[in-house]
Protein backbone atom coordinates (compact mmCIF):
# COMPACT_ATOMS: atom_id res chain seq x y z
CA UNK A 1 0.00 0.00 0.00
CA UNK A 2 1.36 3.34 -1.22
CA UNK A 3 2.45 5.97 1.93
CA UNK A 4 0.16 8.40 0.87
CA UNK A 5 -2.95 6.04 0.83
CA UNK A 6 -1.51 4.80 4.61
CA UNK A 7 -1.25 8.87 5.50
CA UNK A 8 -4.87 9.39 4.50
CA UNK A 9 -6.49 6.07 5.84
CA UNK A 10 -4.51 6.50 8.96
CA UNK A 11 -2.60 9.45 9.42
CA UNK A 12 -3.34 9.52 13.38
CA UNK A 13 -2.74 5.76 14.02
CA UNK A 14 0.84 6.63 11.91
CA UNK A 15 1.34 9.88 14.24
CA UNK A 16 1.27 7.94 17.21
CA UNK A 17 3.46 5.06 16.14
CA UNK A 18 5.82 7.14 14.78
CA UNK A 19 6.00 8.98 17.80
CA UNK A 20 5.66 5.87 20.45
CA UNK A 21 8.47 3.85 18.00
CA UNK A 22 10.81 6.28 16.08
CA UNK A 23 10.18 9.57 18.99
CA UNK A 24 9.19 11.48 15.51
CA UNK A 25 6.81 14.07 16.32
CA UNK A 26 7.18 16.16 12.98
CA UNK A 27 6.98 13.54 10.31
CA UNK A 28 6.82 16.20 7.64
CA UNK A 29 10.31 16.89 8.01
CA UNK A 30 11.87 13.76 6.95
CA UNK A 31 11.77 13.05 3.16
CA UNK A 32 9.06 10.70 1.78
CA UNK A 33 11.08 7.83 0.91
CA UNK A 34 12.75 7.71 4.46
CA UNK A 35 9.37 8.03 6.23
CA UNK A 36 7.90 5.08 4.13
CA UNK A 37 10.82 3.15 5.49
CA UNK A 38 9.83 3.86 8.85
CA UNK A 39 6.29 3.08 8.78
CA UNK A 40 7.13 -0.31 6.57
CA UNK A 41 9.23 -0.85 9.46
CA UNK A 42 6.31 -0.97 11.90
CA UNK A 43 5.63 -3.90 13.95
CA UNK A 44 2.54 -6.38 13.52
CA UNK A 45 1.13 -4.60 16.54
CA UNK A 46 1.37 -1.14 15.40
CA UNK A 47 -1.58 0.90 15.27
CA UNK A 48 -1.21 1.11 11.68
CA UNK A 49 -0.52 -2.09 10.98
CA UNK A 50 -4.03 -3.16 13.74
CA UNK A 51 -6.13 -0.81 11.74
CA UNK A 52 -5.03 -2.43 8.07
CA UNK A 53 -5.95 -5.89 9.32
CA UNK A 54 -8.88 -5.09 11.53
CA UNK A 55 -11.29 -6.58 8.78
CA UNK A 56 -9.52 -10.00 8.69
CA UNK A 57 -9.03 -11.01 12.14
CA UNK A 58 -10.34 -8.18 14.52
CA UNK A 59 -10.13 -9.70 18.30
CA UNK A 60 -7.37 -12.44 17.26
CA UNK A 61 -4.01 -11.89 18.49
CA UNK A 62 -0.80 -12.37 15.90
CA UNK A 63 0.83 -15.00 17.76
CA UNK A 64 -2.81 -17.29 17.99
CA UNK A 65 -3.05 -16.23 14.04
CA UNK A 66 0.57 -17.85 13.50
CA UNK A 67 0.37 -20.88 16.04
CA UNK A 68 -2.91 -21.51 13.74
CA UNK A 69 -0.77 -21.32 10.58
CA UNK A 70 1.82 -23.76 11.58
CA UNK A 71 -0.91 -26.50 12.54
CA UNK A 72 -2.52 -25.69 9.14
CA UNK A 73 1.29 -26.04 7.63
CA UNK A 74 1.91 -29.13 9.03
CA UNK A 75 -1.44 -31.03 8.79
CA UNK A 76 -1.04 -30.19 5.18
CA UNK A 77 2.21 -31.80 4.63
CA UNK A 78 0.99 -35.19 7.01
CA UNK A 79 -2.19 -35.08 4.89
CA UNK A 80 0.15 -34.99 1.68
CA UNK A 81 1.37 -38.13 3.13
CA UNK A 82 -1.61 -40.36 2.86
CA UNK A 83 -3.82 -41.93 0.17
CA UNK A 84 -6.74 -39.10 0.02
CA UNK A 85 -3.52 -36.55 -0.28
CA UNK A 86 -2.42 -38.39 -3.36
CA UNK A 87 -5.64 -38.70 -4.55
CA UNK A 88 -6.88 -35.20 -3.19
CA UNK A 89 -9.63 -35.90 -0.92
CA UNK A 90 -10.34 -35.57 2.31
CA UNK A 91 -8.51 -32.14 2.74
CA UNK A 92 -7.86 -30.95 6.39
CA UNK A 93 -9.62 -27.73 7.26
CA UNK A 94 -7.67 -24.66 7.77
CA UNK A 95 -8.16 -23.59 10.86
CA UNK A 96 -6.58 -20.27 10.13
CA UNK A 97 -9.53 -20.00 7.46
CA UNK A 98 -11.99 -20.50 10.57
CA UNK A 99 -10.26 -17.77 12.77
CA UNK A 100 -10.02 -14.95 9.77
CA UNK A 101 -13.44 -16.01 8.45
CA UNK A 102 -12.32 -16.77 4.99
CA UNK A 103 -13.77 -19.95 4.31
CA UNK A 104 -17.27 -18.59 3.02
CA UNK A 105 -15.21 -15.98 1.08
CA UNK A 106 -13.44 -18.42 -0.39
CA UNK A 107 -15.81 -21.00 -1.80
CA UNK A 108 -17.96 -17.71 -2.92
CA UNK A 109 -15.17 -16.04 -4.81
CA UNK A 110 -13.17 -18.79 -7.06
CA UNK A 111 -14.86 -22.09 -9.07
CA UNK A 112 -12.21 -24.14 -11.01
CA UNK A 113 -12.77 -25.71 -13.86
CA UNK A 114 -11.09 -29.29 -15.39
CA UNK A 115 -11.26 -27.63 -18.90
CA UNK A 116 -11.62 -24.30 -21.30
CA UNK A 117 -15.64 -26.31 -22.65
CA UNK A 118 -16.34 -26.67 -19.14
CA UNK A 119 -15.94 -22.75 -18.66
CA UNK A 120 -17.29 -22.36 -21.73
CA UNK A 121 -20.66 -23.89 -20.60
CA UNK A 122 -20.50 -22.37 -16.97
CA UNK A 123 -20.17 -19.37 -19.24
CA UNK A 124 -23.20 -19.69 -21.71
CA UNK A 125 -25.52 -20.61 -18.64
CA UNK A 126 -24.58 -17.29 -16.44
CA UNK A 127 -25.34 -15.40 -19.64
CA UNK A 128 -28.13 -17.82 -20.67
CA UNK A 129 -29.65 -16.81 -17.31
CA UNK A 130 -28.76 -20.36 -15.79
CA UNK A 131 -30.99 -22.00 -18.13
Amino acid sequence: MALAHIMYLYREEMICDLAQTYHIHDYRALPARYLATLVCGLGADSRVMKKMIKKAAPSVPVEVQLLAGIYDRLSILIWFQTKDGHAGRNRPEMITDKILCHEKQKKDKHKAFASGREFERARQRIINGGK
